[in-house]
This record gives structure tokens, sequence and C-alpha cells, in this order.
């Protein structure tokens, strides 16, 4: 007859997730919003030197800026659409989860991604330079260890 009990000794051990459901980073489609902001990026690099000449990313901040608030606008319109509450009537089958990343609903990401989108205006941040000082900084490390 089982008590509940351990037995002296036994260590406990964790149990196993028995809902059928894990959550790493994202729950649903949350994932999504890394896609699209990722997808706007380098979409609007490889678009923005195609059709307004090569290194016009690299010398303008508006192009950056203007592919992150893109995302941060379908993120907002496809979490809303994706997180919409179910009908009352539907019973049994009402969704009982979001779509998240990094426990943020997938619309809210939309602030984030335009306050990026402001501050690369603001501060003229030009994603070419950005790339310059890295690459300068990585040289001057290796003159100053030789």
């Amino acid at each position: 007859m089982k008590t509940g009990r351990r037995a002296p000794g036994k260590i406990a051990r964790p149990r196993p997730n028995t809902k059928g459901t894990t959550m790493l980073v994202w729950r649903g489609v949350g994932f999504l919003v890394v896609l699209i902001a990722a997808g706007f990026y380098f979409g609007g690099q490889l678009l923005t030197d195609r059709f307004l000449g090569a290194g016009y990313w690299s010398a303008n901040a508006w192009p950056a800026a203007a592919a992150l608030f893109g995302a941060g606008a379908l993120s907002w319109f496809l979490g809303r659409r994706l997180n919409k509450p179910a009908r009352k009537d539907a019973g049994d089958h009402r969704r009982t989860w979001t779509h998240d990343l990094l426990f943020v609903r997938m619309e809210w990401w939309a602030f984030p991604l335009a306050a990026l989108a402001v501050a690369a205006l603001v501060l003229n941040f030009t994603p070419g330079n950005a790339a310059r000082g890295a690459k300068a900084a990585g040289q001057e490390t290796v003159k100053l260890a030789k």
C-alpha cells in the first residue's frame, strides 16, 4: 500500500510535463516575430541596394528604420489576428494559449521594434558605419596584441 511518501535516501525527480506542451522561448507561433524582423531587415537591405544603388543601405539610416517599423507593423497586425479571443459559444474548443515570444504577446513586440526604428533615425544609425566600426576595433585589438 502506497502512502505517497518517499523511501529514505531517495531523491525526488521532477515530474515530466504531462500537459503535452513545452515552452522554450516562445509559445504558439511567437517565433515568427524574429523571422519577420529578420526578413524585413535583410529584405530591406536587398531591395534598397537593388533599386537605390549598391551601398545605399550602408550609408543611410532611414532604410533600416523603415524595415524595423514595417516588421513592427506586421507583428502587430498578425499578433492581433492570431491572439484574437475565441467566440464565447465555442465551448470546450476555446483557445487557452497565446502566441508570444519571451513571455510577451506577439502584437506587443511592435512597440520595441518601433522604438528601435525611432532610435535608428534619431541616432542616425547607419549599418555600414557599425560594421566599419566593429572591423576597426578588431584591427586595433590585433595591433595591440602584437
